[in-house]
């Protein structure tokens, strides 16, 4: 089993077996009769992905900004998961359904608020995405292109 949770129940349909020709390092050539096999899971499979953040700072750099950062370059193509990407594999869609935020008090009250979703997250994750990035766009170590 793969190890994010996949919707449903897993079963054999979530697994492809693929082939490739073995490379020899040296030489950058095809070994002959080597072969090499690999499971991958095929496009449209969607798992589920539940992130819990401990803490964020929003000072001196939103960290919840620089989770979304590495989320939306994942959804992008500028980052991908796993093995064998020189295959073009690992590429994934990000959707972000709902998040909730839970204070101290509000956990120690038993008054944990519901989950956000729709256009109330799209504002939320908008005014982190804003805040990461003007505080980038201020900082000193940071070169600007001219």
């Amino acid at each position: 089993t793969p190890d994010l949770p996949v919707e449903g129940k897993w079963n054999s349909r979530h697994l492809q077996y693929r082939e490739a020709g073995a490379i020899d390092r040296e030489s950058e050539t095809a070994v002959d009769a080597h072969r090499l096999e690999f499971e991958v899971v095929p496009p449209g499979t969607n798992f589920r992905l539940e992130l819990a953040v401990d803490n964020p700072a929003d000072a001196p750099v939103d960290e919840i900004g620089l989770l979304l950062s590495g989320l939306d370059a994942l959804d992008l193509g500028w980052a991908t998961l796993g093995g064998k990407r020189a295959f073009g594999l690992g590429r994934v869609a990000v959707r972000l359904n709902d998040a909730r935020t839970v204070t101290a008090d509000q956990l120690l009250a038993g008054q944990i608020a519901g989950p956000v979703g729709g256009r109330e997250l799209d504002e939320l994750l908008a005014g982190h995405r804003t805040r990461l990035t003007k505080t980038l766009g201020e900082a000193e170590h940071v070169s600007h292109p001219a």
